[in-house]
This record gives C-alpha cells, structure tokens and sequence, in this order.
C-alpha cells in the first residue's frame, strides 16, 4: 500500500484540523463515519473533497502524469455508474 500523499492541501498536521470522512473496509464491505452537519449548506462541496481525494489517489498510485490522467478517467467512469445507480435507486 502506497504512503499517505501529502500535497498542497494536505492539513492534517494543522492545529484545530478535523477528519472529514473516514472509510474502513471489513470483510467486503466499505464503512463511512462522517459528520453530516460539515457542508450542510453547500452539500455540493462534497464533490470538490471527493475530486481532491480522486486526485491524491491517483497521485498516489503513480508518479507518471499520464498514468495518473488514466487513474482518474477510470475513478470518473466507475464513479457515475455507482453515482446513476445510487440515483436510479432513490425515490422520485
């Protein structure tokens, strides 16, 4: 497993920073804690943690730029199929 990536935006050595979201994956199954009151008036901001997230995974996992691009399409592309079927999945 590759180190954590520690880019501009990585803040978790600052004093009064907080865990937005923590992922523990037990026995096939992905578990989420997060606090549902962060962003709560602007709910859309969670994409932009999710795209930063993408990113430090695909930095991550590569250091060749054109190998990260192609991390990131396919995290695109897993994304909106999961992302249409949660959709599809909710009430009208």
């Amino acid at each position: 497993m590759s180190e954590h990536v520690h880019g501009e935006h990585c803040h978790h050595d600052h004093e009064g920073g907080i865990d937005l979201v923590r992922l523990t994956y037990h026995q096939e199954q992905l578990h989420c804690t997060l606090d549902p009151t962060l962003f709560a008036d602007d709910p859309g901001t969670w994409g932009v943690v999710l795209a930063d997230l993408t990113r430090n995974i695909s930095e991550a996992l590569s250091e060749n730029p054109q190998r990260q691009r192609e991390i990131l399409l396919a995290i695109r592309d897993n994304y909106v199929q999961a992302l249409t079927a949660a959709l599809d999945a909710c009430p009208k």
